[in-house]
């Protein structure tokens, strides 16, 4: 008996392990269990193993070779597809995400089929693929227990979903990760939900729990002061902060520091006792710590107690006259006990020693516009600068200030009052021009600039200054179209777009990523094709008229554009891999036309094909294992029997090939050589069917030719 199989194998080697004895029992168990087909068992086994050793490659690959086992039965044995599909989306978590990248890169292969099988799962259940869909796949499997299978979706959600779905799909990853033990990859998830909404506090707490409970108590710290800085009384917070600090004060006590540190949180819970016995503790041990006196200032400042804050802050200033934080503090007491023009010395006195403190001069104009508006603050300026030059400064920062606030009609008016008295400062006149560009006011802009650069025709940064002004009606465009783009409106911002004459280089590149957006691929590689044809040395250019090559399934022209990036730099990964991959797809295609071919007996052309697949990929396992189909339906027993040995050396999984060895030898009267490919394929073979009972039964009757054979 002598038949045609098409095998299609996608197991994993396991590695060698060094562990404890439970980590051992666990990990044998599910050894056993996979070998004995097992699965569910398997992967309970390997499960409590990981518990144990999160990182160990041995008990994830067992892991991973049993959802993978245990998907193909479901497919194959039940077509029970959903179950399918979930042990897929379980062993690519463990694949792709779980372990190092080192880790995935070696199982490239594996993965590919993975995805491969849950695809043809889907296409089979009908379901949606979207960004959405497969977020809300995700939150399902989550809500039934299934973690890894959920982790996957919302990895595969995250890739091209919005940032909404992107920030809940880290979040979730983050938990998924925080259960299983993998606190490592847990923090790197949270962290990036948390850099998509950094404002969202509860986000920001789980970053800073992980943080916490991975013992980083800096970055935990620095993540909780984060959270203070919007939510200063967020009791959560300061409890966890409170027991890093009560923690550290353990191992130190004699910290001044952390003393301090501690006496600070339990400040903000309003424990002003317990706080002040810290910074108590803190100040006997240093006694000429400033910070300790600072903070005395402002826990008698928030139990009104200001004279005792005044004194705190006075007996700094004494020994150090130009601390700032506690001038700044002192001015503030000050307001409070309604000595105002005291305070406004104490502003003054800041201001001397740090000009640009921002806290300082806000406070200080806050006590001036308390009962003045904007044309009254520029009245009185404008008074006091007719008989004191100096006050002409503050009126500039009071306008710049203005700006800054977007008030640009007073910022204006703040701005050509300072010219009746400054009309030599060309700074002046930059900032009214910047304020007229602001206001979309373009022609006005340039006036002001052009009369500027009259006055002073060797100032260059007027000329800069003007060159700004006049592409900002440009950057504008720009700048709106990318945020129609940033929003996925595609539409709108191609159309903006449109409207940049003549365009350049990354236009023509952002263009073509609208178009891609809008799912109008053809115009996406005209317009990529565009920008390389400005610049020729651009690989990554080539790179994506590639890539949609490939989505096209074009794999001549995407192996052209491939190579031609490769061929401008060839560290270009993206393009490598991507090279690899069409190689293999069109492969795939013709082993594929080759096997009708075969099918048809029309063997010059199979053979044609084969050769081509050679030409590209000279170690293609599978295109020698059906040139030895072609070769033995042609008669070439022994050409078949060389092709067949080039099959199983490029793919030892393909054992069937030792079958085809073994009877074609025995068809040629080789019985030693039969025996011994009989002997082989039997052995390694694990599935008892027709093949190994047909070579079991050869076996016997070679037996004579077995000592021979050895």
């Amino acid at each position: 008996m002598k038949k045609t199989a098409i095998l299609f194998v996608s197991i994993l080697f396991f590695a060698e392990f060094v562990c404890a004895n439970d980590f051992k029992t666990y990990y044998n168990n599910g050894q056993n269990y996979l070998n004995s087909s097992q699965y569910s068992s398997a992967i309970t086994e390997f499960k409590k193993a990981l518990r144990i050793n999160y990182m160990d490659n041995s008990a994830r690959i067992g892991l991973i070779n049993s959802y993978l086992a245990r998907g193909t039965y479901y497919a194959n044995s039940e077509n029970n597809y959903e179950k399918s599909a979930n042990d897929f989306r379980a062993a690519l978590f463990y694949l792709k995400y779980y372990p190092e990248d080192k880790d995935v890169l070696s199982s490239a292969n594996v993965i590919s089929t993975a995805q491969d099988n849950l695809e043809q799962c889907m296409n089979t259940l009908n379901q949606s693929k979207s960004s959405q869909q497969r977020y809300n796949k995700g939150v399902e499997l989550r809500k039934n227990g299934n973690l890894p299978a959920a982790a996957y979706e919302f990895f595969v959600a995250a890739e091209n979903g919005d940032n909404n779905i992107k920030k809940h799909s880290y979040s979730n990853i983050g938990d998924i990760m925080s259960v299983l033990d993998n606190s490592k990859k847990a923090v790197l998830y949270y962290q990036k939900s948390v850099a998509i909404d950094p404002n969202n506090v509860a986000l920001r707490l789980k970053y800073a729990a992980i943080l916490d409970k991975l013992g980083q108590d800096d970055l935990a710290v620095q993540e909780y002061n984060t959270i203070l800085s919007s939510e200063a009384n967020n009791a959560q917070v300061l409890y966890a902060l409170e027991k890093i600090y009560t923690k550290k004060l353990a191992s130190s006590p004699n910290s001044a520091e952390l003393n301090n540190n501690l006496g600070a949180i339990l400040q903000k819970q309003k424990k002003y006792d317990a706080a002040l016995t810290y910074y108590k503790a803190a100040e006997a041990i240093d006694p000429s710590n400033v910070t300790t006196r600072l903070n005395l200032g402002t826990l008698y400042q928030q139990k009104k107690d200001f004279n005792s804050a005044l004194s705190a802050y006075n007996s700094i200033i004494t020994l150090y006259p130009n601390h700032k934080e506690a001038n700044l503090y002192r001015a503030k007491v000050l307001v409070e006990l309604g000595e105002k023009e005291e305070a406004m010395k104490a502003y003054n006195k800041i201001l001397s020693i740090d000009p640009t403190l921002e806290v300082a001069k806000k406070e200080m104009f806050d006590l001036m516009k308390e009962n003045k508006t904007p044309e009254e603050m520029i009245k009185s300026f404008s008074s006091d600068a007719a008989v004191d030059k100096s006050t002409v400064n503050a009126m500039y920062d009071y306008a710049k200030d203005l700006h800054k606030d977007k008030k640009y009609n007073d910022a204006l008016a703040c701005y050509k009052e300072v010219l009746k008295y400054d009309a030599n400062n060309p700074e002046v006149y930059e900032n009214i021009a910047l304020v007229y560009a602001e206001m979309q006011n373009f022609d006005d802009a340039q006036k002001y600039l052009e009369g500027a650069k009259a006055r002073f025709p060797k100032d260059s940064s007027l000329q800069e200054t003007y060159n700004k002004v006049k592409s900002l009606s440009f950057a504008n465009k720009y700048e709106q179209a990318n945020k129609y783009f940033a929003n996925n409106e595609f539409q709108k911002a191609l159309d903006v777009y449109l409207t940049i004459y003549p365009p350049q280089k990354d236009v023509l590149i952002a263009m073509a990523a609208c178009y891609k957006g809008l799912n109008n691929i053809d115009k996406a590689i005209e317009y990529y094709k565009r920008a390389f044809n400005m610049d020729k040395n651009d690989s990554d250019v080539a790179y994506y008229i590639g890539v949609l090559y490939a989505e096209k399934e074009n794999w001549t022209s995407a192996k052209i554009y491939l190579q031609e990036a490769l061929k401008i730099n060839q560290k270009n990964e993206n393009a490598a891999d991507l090279l690899t991959t069409v190689i293999e797809q069109n492969n795939v295609l013709l082993i594929n036309k080759v096997i009708d071919y075969y099918n048809q007996k029309n063997y010059v052309q199979a053979l044609k094909l084969i050769s081509q697949i050679l030409t590209e990929d000279n170690k293609n396992a599978y295109a020698y294992y059906y040139r030895g189909l072609v070769y033995d339906a042609e008669k070439k027993t022994l050409q078949a029997i060389e092709e067949y040995k080039k099959a199983v050396q490029y793919n030892p999984e393909l054992i069937i090939s030792n079958y085809l060895i073994a009877t074609g030898y025995d068809t040629l009267g080789q019985y030693t050589n039969a025996y011994m490919y009989y002997k082989k394929f039997v052995s390694e073979t694990q599935s008892d069917d027709d093949y190994k009972k047909y070579a079991q039964t050869r076996m016997n009757d070679l037996k004579a030719y077995s000592a021979s054979a050895r």
